[in-house]
């Protein structure tokens, strides 16, 4: 990345979030806001990242475009996505991930890591939540992430229990950049798997049963 800032755009449909976020992010450059999908759709910006909630329909809004169709949408058109949301159901945000949103960062992440997830999604990386670590940690144990290597397997192991960074790499005698590269390509292979998986093989690593994975 350079030194400048990571351009984005918002798409919430809270006026109190679409406010305040350029404030309390200052290390993104936010060059506009949108209510919903298809107003950003109709006269998009020229950003790195398109940052969007995943429930934009609420209060009187009729037909709005949300959740994994809004991410569909986006990524036919090819723009680089980021899900910015309170949302903390794994099943619900690895199906996000599969239709082809590039990261995630909750709202209740501070300032400081939603700038860096931003940051390492507009520079090409893979961010998911710390829970989805360790749903990645349960496919590596059952062979579903054959790829992983040694090392990765130890950074993956310590960040699913928790982990900080400092402590990671303090363990496994690494510096922190060297402890984020090996979760990153963790990422992207797990990132291969769910763009790659079919809703049977979701199903299982969820401990859902045949059908009860409804797509919309």
């Amino acid at each position: 990345m350079s030194a400048s800032r990571t351009r984005v755009a918002l798409i919430d449909d809270l006026p109190v979030v679409r406010s305040g976020f350029a404030i309390a992010h200052p290390g993104l450059d936010v060059v506009r806001t949108f209510s919903d999908t298809e107003s950003f759709l109709h006269d998009p910006v020229d950003v790195d990242v398109v940052l969007v909630d995943l429930k934009l329909a609420t209060g009187a809004s009729v037909g709005v475009q949300q959740g994994r169709k809004a991410i569909r949408a986006l990524a036919a058109r090819r723009f680089v996505t980021c899900i910015y949301t309170e949302e903390t159901r794994d099943l619900v945000l690895a199906l996000c991930l599969r239709a082809g949103a590039h990261g995630i960062t909750h709202k209740y992440d501070t300032p400081a890591e939603t700038t860096e997830n931003v940051d390492r999604v507009a520079a090409g990386g893979f961010v998911i939540s710390r829970s989805l670590v360790g749903v990645a940690e349960v496919l590596q144990r059952h062979g579903e992430l054959p790829d992983i290597t040694d090392k990765q397997r130890q950074v993956l192991r310590l960040r699913a229990r928790g982990i900080g960074w400092a402590d990671i790499a303090s363990q496994l005698y690494i510096n922190i950049g060297s402890a984020r590269d090996r979760m990153d390509a963790v990422n992207e292979k797990f990132a291969r798997y769910l763009q790659s998986a079919t809703p049977a093989d979701i199903e299982r690593q969820f401990g859902l049963g045949p059908g009860d994975l409804l797509d919309d």
